[in-house]
């Protein structure tokens, strides 16, 4: 969902692969503090509003 919610429609959001989205992932979590992201094991990832 993330994929295609940042990359628009869903055929092209899965020319991209989950090494992409961990990527991105792990540079937001560089600038916005490890926490920030939490990884949800099977399911996906989830924003922590502390």
């Amino acid at each position: 969902m993330i994929l295609e919610a940042v990359w628009g429609e869903r055929e092209w959001a899965l020319e991209w692969d989950s090494t992409t989205l961990e990527a991105h992932i792990s540079t937001i979590r560089k600038k916005l503090g490890k926490d920030f992201i939490c990884t949800l094991r099977w399911l996906g990832y989830v924003i922590d509003k502390k």
